[in-house]
């Protein structure tokens, strides 16, 4: 599995009950960047969407979604998802780089943690390139 799974602890159950909580992205924003990032769920890669499912987050409902850049090859995005657990040992974020996308984890310094979150929570940002021609709504 995963090696970033042996660096990390996480309630896999307790944070599926939590996800059922949340709205999907689809419901919550309907901003011409979200609406590109949700459409493109297909895009990530399999190691992403397996390593988040380990953990129980669902990928369809991230607490944020920021376009970061646009460049010739698609959209740099910044997906921010919450899970209950921790990086024990660590003060500094932890970073895992990959070909296809970057990930930070923190349990500092974190943004749009769901209300219904207890304390002990590790954020989760997903940082990736995706296609797509994102058309603002008139």
């Amino acid at each position: 599995m995963h090696s970033l799974l042996s660096k990390i602890s996480y309630d896999q159950e307790q944070n599926y009950e939590k996800m059922k909580l949340l709205p999907c992205a689809l419901e919550s924003c309907d901003c011409a960047y979200c609406q590109n990032y949700i459409s493109n769920f297909n895009a990530l890669p399999n190691e992403l969407i397996t390593l988040l499912e380990t953990i129980g987050i669902d990928v369809k409902k991230p607490s944020e979604i920021m376009q970061l850049d646009k460049i010739k090859a698609g959209h740099q995005y910044l997906a921010i998802y919450h899970f209950i657990g921790s990086c024990p040992g660590r003060a500094e974020p932890l970073i895992h780089i990959t070909e296809n996308y970057t990930l930070y984890l923190t349990t500092e310094e974190m943004d749009f943690v769901p209300e219904t979150f207890p304390d002990e929570v590790v954020q989760i940002m997903v940082e990736i390139m995706l296609p797509g021609e994102i058309k603002d709504k008139e």
